[in-house]
């Protein structure tokens, strides 16, 4: 038979280690915290009103399809350098990418539309101060559209 009344348990000198516990607890719960992962998408919940504290930004519609940068030759020999209706100095490539620099879209392209009358180093030239702005997107055409032989 089981003796249920018997004498109680004698008392060791042996303390239990909370310390040693509490570490253990703390390990199992980083463990679990950064194993954990999170199934399903995140979403947008529908709260029911709209926000109008902000306005809406510039559409696509809003940007210019190109910007136009002409340049044509002058009597002197010298470039005259015309985006859309600005005029800035002659050989003013320096201006050019500053303006540029200023418009800054550079998702717009930049068309660079040279007089046939330009030496081929005039025009790397300005298509090297269109680069150096952040408009990165270039593209060359005749001055009025028209090619002459």
């Amino acid at each position: 038979m089981m003796d249920f009344l018997g004498e109680p348990e004698q008392e060791s000198d042996e303390l239990f280690q909370v310390a040693a516990m509490v570490d253990i607890v703390f390990i199992l719960l980083a463990f679990f915290v950064m194993s954990v992962q999170f199934h399903g998408g995140e979403r947008d919940l529908a709260l029911g009103y709209q926000d109008q504290t902000q306005s809406a930004g510039a559409s696509a519609q809003d940007l210019p399809t190109a910007v136009r940068v002409s340049l044509n030759s002058t009597n002197q020999g010298a470039v005259a350098i015309r985006v859309g209706d600005a005029v800035l100095p002659d050989d003013g490539f320096d201006d050019l990418t500053a303006l540029l620099t200023q418009i800054d879209l550079p998702r717009v392209p930049v068309v660079i539309q040279a007089d046939a009358r330009l030496s081929v180093q005039q025009v790397v030239t300005g298509m090297d101060a269109v680069l150096a702005s952040p408009m990165k997107r270039l593209s060359l055409s005749p001055a009025n559209g028209e090619l002459t032989p």
